[in-house]
């Protein structure tokens, strides 16, 4: 983030810019993030459950995490 960067809305703000933001506001930001995502296949449908076929991979997607972040 620019020293000299405004923001008119928090809609808009990347997670870069939110960090670099709350570093400049004297947050403790952690240095390193991970971020894992899943892909959707259908962005018309909304709900509050998983779908059967994310459903039947959660184990082994939070298995690959925990190897990964050596948890």
């Amino acid at each position: 983030m620019k020293p000299d960067a405004e923001i008119s809305s928090f809609h808009g703000v990347g997670i870069a810019t939110a960090f670099a933001l709350g570093r400049k506001l004297g947050y403790k930001v952690p240095e390193d993030v991970s971020l894992y995502a899943v892909e959707i296949r259908d962005n018309l449908t909304f709900g509050e459950e998983c779908t059967e076929e994310v459903r039947g991979k959660i184990e082994l997607i939070a298995d690959q995490i925990i190897e990964e972040e050596k948890l």
